[in-house]
């Protein structure tokens, strides 16, 4: 297996961790903190990205493995190229909200996306 590619997995799994505990600080915040949506936010947004570039990371070792020496052994090349890809693509996502959050949490004035967040209504209202 990659350890290149285990490595930037799990990057991408700690930079979720940060983003998930920063989405339940501005939740605290803004007064609308539910535990009851903390298994829904997991299923719908960390899964499908973690889990989808995990499975990559899979099959390429797999790939490295067991047909490392068929055509030219490119296979390996190939599929790493694309798991790096996902990995990168998710990471600069997961970065870009990680960003919005910390703006979220420490407002400073002229900050529209601070702005936009402290002014959503707590649920019910």
């Amino acid at each position: 297996m990659n350890q290149n590619l285990v490595l930037a997995l799990l990057s991408a799994g700690g930079i979720t961790v940060v983003d998930w505990g920063l989405g339940i600080l501005v939740s605290l915040k803004n007064g609308v903190f539910s535990v009851q949506k903390l298994p829904a936010q997991l299923v719908n947004m960390v899964l499908p990205y973690l889990g989808g570039s995990g499975i990559l990371v899979i099959v390429q070792g797999l790939a490295q493995s067991s047909v490392g020496s068929l055509a030219g052994g490119s296979l390996p090349t190939i599929s790493a190229g694309v798991a790096f890809g996902a990995l990168g693509t998710y990471a600069l996502k997961v970065l870009a909200d990680v960003w919005t959050k910390i703006t979220a949490l420490v407002p400073t004035q002229g900050n529209p996306a601070a702005a936009a967040v402290s002014t959503i209504p707590p649920a019910g209202a």
